[in-house]
């Protein structure tokens, strides 16, 4: 039975099928002396092992991949592992200097989306915030914050972040209607998970659904600070206390049937839940550290032994779950240096701990393992003790790991990937490109035709009003005999531009110029179309700016090292951010400035920057202060450092947050460099300040 059948079910019905199959594995798992497979592979896992192996068309190692474009910037768009399904639909969120706005992919072409404000009387304006996941239907679920347009942003009660549902038959659902909220999950069966913030500081765990409507009381020996995640029989993860214990929670909302995973109370979270109810994730621990876990509430929680070459000064992070029950981990090892402490590894019952290996000197960071055991994350590039980048790669054991970019078919010039984020049961792998975001698809035959294939735009990254920008990009295509044309879209109002192209032969070059008249951020578009009518889109930001007025500008990702959370100190992993704030006029006070936008996201944090307060411009160095909300609740502050290096290797960023206390004072809770150091290098995007 397919996935798609089983969530079509009736609840109960598909929760008995469900344990009658756990019931199965088990009995399996017995007789073979293992576990943790799911209930699709045990049995014959048990009596042929090599049926657990990855499918030929899924070892990246003699995998060709086509690529897909996506018209998305990734330094300013966003997907988690879950924003991509078995169709190949991808959903996530991109940063604007406006706010945010949801994207989705349906295979053809990008739908965006930005809900309405939920009062009809007034002036409002609304963002879209998170995009925290993508079912099999293409419903998608997240979190958007509305203000008043008249009213300063930092005056309170003027302002909501509520959770979502969206789909393009039946538009948006208000998941949790007037309460400050921020949606987790998407479970196959359409229940969301999440966490409401109260006004007095509390927050509750909560699910919703269609039919039932929203439930945060789950009986009275239970507390739920924070819901995580939950699977098609309505099993739910979360963080919280039973008769006053702390930990990770499993928690049958049917039954009642609760599953404690003990912490010291002040972390715990459940990454994934299989549709066997195998669940994984992590909690805090004595001597502050964080310690994975695997657990079944039918069996028991199951010890995860990674060996002894990983250390003793380390954390363990879940991940990612398949339905095999093989589980996905980032280990911190604390006592290497930086540029090696991260490591991928997988970790099953029955395999025990595999560690996936990196280059020489590489920090490896996993993303996401289909139920066929391929991996996909990226590992970091150093130069000395200097980050440089990152590259994305594909694993399996069989194979190894693999770099993506040297299996994609008719790469043009220079075309390089940094990151894989996703990987679907059919192979399809979500990546991020200089270009933009991509698709890449196996090719299973040599398909008839294809679109071309374009690189990142380069040139001009800013430019004073009336000033000319240069702009250009390099494409290949498979199919060398066709001829190519290109169009330009400035992004400020004007028409469509002709692109002067060169080439032949199967690879090309398109160039373009343009005058901008007033300041602002522009998205540069080009389309790339082929003799036959196939055609490829990518885009990237522009910043004019008026003679004699500072402004700063970024966007793009940088390495969050273990310890930038105070809350998860041992979290690593990739930063997106995005900033525009500029001064009124020329020679106006360091307080007088427009209005400026500044969004911050890790895997774990979102900070969305409400008001800002301060902007100093001094050289090539920019500081900013203001106030915002971080994971949805208010009473926070930022200040962010900012230096434009002239090229983005010597572009450098700080980011820090604190919360307000409200017996006075401020705590500070991330901070992207904390062992002081003058900001970190970007791993993409830019920066660019402009004094007065």
């Amino acid at each position: 039975m397919d996935r798609e059948s089983l969530a079509r079910m009736p609840l109960l019905l598909r929760r008995r099928l469900l344990l009658a199959l756990a019931g199965t594995t088990l009995a399996g798992l017995a007789a073979c002396g293992g576990g943790g497979e799911g209930p699709d592979v045990a049995a014959a896992a048990a009596a042929k092992p090599e049926r657990a192996r990855p499918l030929a068309s899924h070892d990246p190692a003699a995998t060709t991949y086509r690529v897909t474009q996506l018209p998305l910037p990734v330094e300013s768009a966003f997907v988690f592992r879950n924003g991509l399904n078995e169709a190949g639909q991808v959903a996530g969120q991109q940063f604007t200097a406006e706010g945010g706005r949801g994207f989705f992919f349906d295979g053809a072409g990008i739908h965006y989306f930005t809900p309405s404000a939920p009062f009809a009387s007034g002036a409002w304006r609304s963002s879209v915030r998170f995009v925290n996941g993508l079912d099999a239907s293409g419903r998608v679920v997240g979190s958007y914050d509305y203000e008043q347009a008249d009213t300063p942003p930092e005056r309170a009660g003027v302002q909501g972040n509520e959770a979502f549902l969206w789909s393009r038959e039946g538009g948006f659902v208000r998941v949790t209607p007037n309460l400050w909220a921020e949606s987790r999950h998407l479970g196959s069966a359409g229940h969301v998970a999440g966490t409401v913030y109260r006004p007095d500081g509390r927050r509750e765990g909560f699910l919703w659904s269609a039919r039932d409507g929203l439930r945060t009381d789950f009986g009275a020996e239970l507390r739920l600070e924070e819901a995580w995640v939950v699977n098609g029989a309505g099993l739910l993860g979360a963080h919280g206390s039973q008769r006053g214990l702390n930990g990770a929670l499993l928690i049958d909302t049917i039954s009642g049937r609760t599953t404690l995973v003990p912490g010291t109370g002040e972390y715990g979270r459940v990454a994934d839940i299989n549709e066997a109810g195998d669940a994984a994730g992590e909690v805090l621990t004595a001597g502050d550290r964080f310690h994975a876990f695997f657990a079944n509430p039918s069996r028991g929680i199951a010890p995860i032994d990674l060996g002894p070459a990983v250390g003793a000064e380390h954390d363990a992070f879940a991940v990612d779950l398949n339905e095999r029950g093989e589980l996905l981990l980032s280990v911190n090892r604390r006592d290497r240096p930086p540029e090696t402490r991260g490591a991928a590894y997988l970790w099953s019952q029955a395999l025990g701990a595999i560690e996936m290996g990196t280059p020489p000197g590489a920090h490896a960071s996993p993303s996401a393992i289909n139920n066929h055991g391929l991996v996909v994350g990226s590992h970091d590039v150093w130069r000395g003790a200097e980050y440089a980048g990152s590259r994305a790669f594909a694993w399996t054991r069989e194979s190894g790991m693999v770099d993506l970019a040297s299996r994609v078919q008719n790469a043009p010039q220079g075309f390089r990937l940094h990151f894989a984020t996703a990987v679907n049961d059919s192979g399809v792998i979500l990546a991020g490109a200089d270009s933009g975001l991509v698709l890449l698809t196996p090719v299973t035959a040599p398909p008839a035709s294809q679109p071309p294939l374009v690189g990142a735009i380069t040139g001009t990254e800013t430019a004073p009003a009336g000033a000319r920008a240069t702009f250009a990009a390099t494409f290949s295509d498979v199919d060398a005999a066709e001829t190519h044309s290109a169009t330009w879209n400035w992004g400020d109002g004007s028409a469509p531009q002709a692109g002067s192209v060169s080439g032949s032969g199967g690879a090309g070059r398109v160039e373009g110029a343009h005058v901008y008249r007033s300041a602002g951020v522009y998205t540069v578009s080009l389309r790339v179309t082929d003799s036959g009518g196939r055609s490829t889109e990518v885009s990237r930001e522009i910043v004019i700016h008026d003679r004699g007025a500072g402004f700063v500008k970024g966007n793009g990702w940088l390495r969050s090292p273990a310890g930038a959370d105070a809350q998860a100190p041992a979290a690593a992993g990739r930063a997106h951010f995005n900033f525009v704030a500029r001064y009124k006029q020329a020679g106006k006070s360091r307080k007088e400035h427009s209005k400026a936008a500044f969004s911050f996201r890790t895997e774990r944090l979102h900070f969305h920057g409400r008001a800002l307060e301060v902007l100093e411009i001094d050289g090539p160095r920019a500081r900013l202060e203001g106030v915002g909300s971080l994971n949805g609740e208010r009473g926070h502050r930022f200040e962010l450092t900012a230096l434009d290096g002239a090229t983005r290797p010597g572009d450098r960023l700080r980011v820090r947050i604190w919360r307000d206390e409200r017996q006075g004072g401020r705590r500070l809770v991330y901070d992207s460099q904390p062992t002081g150091t003058p900001g970190a290098p970007l791993g993409g995007g830019n920066i660019v300040v402009r004094p007065r």
